[in-house]
């Protein structure tokens, strides 16, 4: 047992150190944007960006918590020319008059409907980007679509559109940070799943499809909305017809968009198996599978150091017990130490409904998500393996059947009801 401790401690401390390159580089990333936008050219820059016409999408299904004030925030955008168009699924969903109350009287060129078609061969919110997408308007330049949960500011178009000027650059998009619920576990665990995906993300040029833009010459001119129509989910595919067209995805620093919403830890578990079955689906085998030996690595070495831990304790081997019980709080409290000196770097662009803020971390808070951390590594690979033979997904109600990536049925489908609504609650919609 001796033998094996110092291996297992040595393991603990690669797992530390692998995460640093994607800290830093997403860290290098929002520091130069920081430094950049105290410039004194910076809101000239700005103000003399280029503003093309942009179409901006909004589909819906269900009242999230904070739809009114995503409205609120699309209708008073600082753009010169941009029109609003919201697909709402149907005329029963709860989400009408939330939409009809918040848009009515205002001067911005806003056009509401129903999902009309309601295509048996993709997810809902793919039917909908069809059917708001196929008869843009001539002028076009850019579109961009956001969901229900992020609250743009007033300068969100501004900075959103700005990255597309780059010729080389196809789509633009910021990111999403789950500020945590405290004594909530399944906000919690989100909250450390959803940061060390965002360094992932931007290392691998994943865009976030609740707020990306991207050029509308190339949706006239690609397959993107007939792939739309055979597919579970819509950013995966775009980033694949944009890359296929030999443009690249920005990252917009500025536009990690807070999010308050709680949610309860299996509600959190059916939505990561749905984020991880897009990726086994729309992303190549390779990434899928270094994803897969990623989760068995974090959660088999921990793991197996808390057994060896235990066994010498049981057999009255000290020597291993102290090198591995170092070892496990060396990475625990690395682990943590990363995690916080991303969510500072966070804070520094962070943007959150009506500025809300974000408190700093208690000792108590600091405390959960250490205890949060193991819970992650545990369900994180669970998910992952039960992913591998998921023919069946439920969402927002609507149950689709899996048969491949371009094979998808509409299985089971009923409007939204208010009964299926949280009221007067920032629960997450699932």
């Amino acid at each position: 047992m001796n033998e094996f401790a110092p291996i297992l401690c040595l393991a603990l401390f690669c797992l530390l150190l692998v995460q640093l390159p994607f800290l830093l580089a997403f860290a290098s990333a929002v520091g130069k944007y920081v430094s950049a936008a105290r410039s004194p050219q910076a809101a000239k820059a700005a103000l003399e960006a280029p503003t093309p016409p942009i179409t901006v999408v909004l589909c819906v299904r269900g009242a999230d918590p904070f739809l009114p004030a995503c409205l609120e925030g699309l209708l008073n955008q600082d753009y010169p020319d941009y029109r609003l168009r919201i697909t709402i699924d149907s005329p029963d969903d709860p989400a009408w008059a939330v939409v009809e109350r918040t848009v009515k009287g205002h001067p911005a060129a806003v056009q509401v409907s129903s999902l009309k078609d309601r295509l048996l061969t993709c997810c809902l919110k793919c039917s909908s980007l069809v059917q708001a997408l196929s008869d843009l308007d001539p002028d076009c330049q850019v579109v961009a679509i956001l969901d229900a949960d992020v609250v743009p500011h007033r300068t969100y178009l501004r900075e959103l559109v700005a990255p597309l000027a780059d010729s080389r650059i196809g789509v633009a998009s910021g990111n999403r940070w789950y500020v945590p619920v405290w004594n909530q576990w399944g906000s919690l665990v989100r909250y450390v799943f959803n940061a060390s995906a965002v360094m992932q993300m931007h290392a691998y040029k994943m865009p976030f499809g609740g707020a990306i833009a991207f050029k509308a010459d190339i949706l006239r001119r690609s397959p993107l909305l007939e792939r739309w129509s055979r597919s579970l989910t819509d950013t995966p595919v775009l980033a694949g017809v944009f890359r296929e067209q030999g443009l690249g995805v920005a990252f917009v620093p500025s536009l990690m968009m807070g999010n308050f919403e709680s949610c309860e830890l299996p509600s959190f578990i059916s939505w990561m198996k749905r984020q991880l079955l897009m990726v086994r689906l729309y992303h190549p085998p390779a990434k899928w599978w270094a994803i897969v030996a990623h989760g068995t690595i974090i959660s088999t070495i921990p793991a197996l150091s808390v057994g060896l831990l235990l066994a010498s304790a049981f057999t009255g081997q000290w020597g291993a017990f102290a090198a591995i019980a170092i070892g496990i709080i060396v990475y625990g409290l690395g682990s943590l130490s990363i995690l916080v000196v991303l969510d500072d770097c966070v804070r520094k662009v962070l943007k959150t409904p009506g500025e809300k803020p974000v408190p700093a971390f208690s000792p108590a808070n600091l405390a959960q998500i250490l205890l949060a951390i193991p819970l992650m590594q545990f369900v994180y690979p669970l998910a992952l393996y039960s992913v591998m033979l998921m023919r069946d997904v439920r969402w927002r109600g609507i149950r689709y059947e899996v048969r491949g990536p371009w094979d998808i049925k509409l299985a089971e489908y009923q409007p939204y009801s208010p009964t299926q609504q949280f009221a007067n609650s920032n629960t997450s919609v699932f």
